[in-house]
């Protein structure tokens, strides 16, 4: 899950680097699709971290709240790879 979630940090990392090489326009449009992958970035990193630290009882909750939030994250990267 950690390699999943650093994986999509290095394709929103490219994708904040591409838009701003691509001008002030280019970022001032998609400037807020980049924050609400920043956000869905960190819900799902805040869910991996209650999943490293919960008991074996919460894990599978945890575990599923975290897979969802690395889907939205997915999902919307995929997405924003067609506008940059």
């Amino acid at each position: 899950m950690e390699e999943k979630l650093k994986s999509m940090r290095e394709t929103l990392d490219f994708a904040k680097e591409k838009a701003v090489s691509s001008g002030k326009s280019v970022l001032e449009h998609y400037n807020d699709e980049v924050q609400r992958m920043e956000t869905k970035y960190e819900e799902a990193r805040y869910q991996l971290k209650l999943l490293r630290n919960s008991s074996d009882s919460a894990w599978e909750d945890l575990r599923k709240g975290f897979e969802r939030a690395y889907n939205e994250l997915k999902e919307a990267l995929s997405k924003a790879k067609g506008n940059f």
